[in-house]
């Protein structure tokens, strides 16, 4: 599995994904995806086979479904609850989390459904 963080997850996680040789990176990291909105986000992960680790549950939740409903392409979607503290403490909990859903989903396939780090607001 591949993973692109977007702006709402602590930088340091991709990191240390990496670390634990985990293909991660983060939009901090890209130029490209300093400024990028949700939509373009999607598209950078769905063209670069990545699945996109956000916290931005409300917006990136809704047009990751629209996109399933239409047919757009889209690697799928790690959403941290809000309820998971985003400190750079808690960002361990984050990497070992990421890294057992990384390690359930190996190879570089679209998730089918989304996956959730703490409780979903659904």
């Amino acid at each position: 599995m591949r993973l692109l963080l977007d702006a709402h997850m602590v930088v340091g996680i991709a990191s240390r994904l990496r670390e634990a040789e985990i293909d991660a990176i983060a939009a901090a990291e890209r130029d490209e995806l300093r400024t990028a909105g949700d939509d373009e986000l999607l598209d950078a992960a769905a063209k670069d086979s990545r699945v996109l680790v956000t916290r931005d549950t409300a917006t990136l939740r809704s047009l990751l479904h629209a996109r399933w409903a239409s047919g757009r392409p889209t690697w799928g979607a790690v959403f941290v609850a809000s309820s998971a503290p985003a400190s750079r403490r808690a960002a361990a909990l984050v990497v070992r989390e990421l890294a057992r859903i990384a390690a359930a989903h190996p190879g570089d396939g679209p998730l089918e459904h989304e996956l959730w780090i703490g409780s979903s607001s659904a």
